[in-house]
């Protein structure tokens, strides 16, 4: 006599294996894809996922630090109000820059043109 299972059984069985196969495919698909994960649980909460990378810590190694170089004009440049600068500091500013203004140009027309390169250049 051939083992015979009850038809409700049989349909436990094919439901329980299809439920393993989903759950094993989602858990695949979130394990190779982190930022489907974090996509999908961002949408139930407040905060977005930029936000919640914000708050973490970063360490940073002293080998790290030092191969960043920050370029001292650019720190010199936030620092300076350029509008106070006389028109022989920037007219020497601007030949550091490699650039020839007119003889004539007036304080403010200086200072238009670096701002304007200023902003160019960042």
């Amino acid at each position: 006599m051939a083992l015979q299972f009850k038809k409700g059984n049989r349909n436990m069985k094919f439901a329980l294996t299809s439920g393993a196969i989903i759950v094993g495919g989602v858990f695949l698909i979130l394990k190779s894809y982190p930022h489907v994960k974090a996509a999908l649980f961002s949408k139930g909460t407040s905060t977005t996922v930029s936000e919640a990378d914000d708050s973490t810590p970063v360490e940073l190694n002293k080998e790290d630090s030092e191969d960043e170089v920050v370029p001292e004009l650019i720190l010199n440049e936030s620092l300076v109000n350029i509008e106070l600068m006389s028109e022989d500091e920037l007219k020497k500013w601007l030949s550091e820059k490699e650039i020839n203004p007119p003889s004539d140009a007036s304080h403010s027309n200086l200072v238009s043109l670096v701002k304007s390169i200023q902003e160019t250049s960042t």
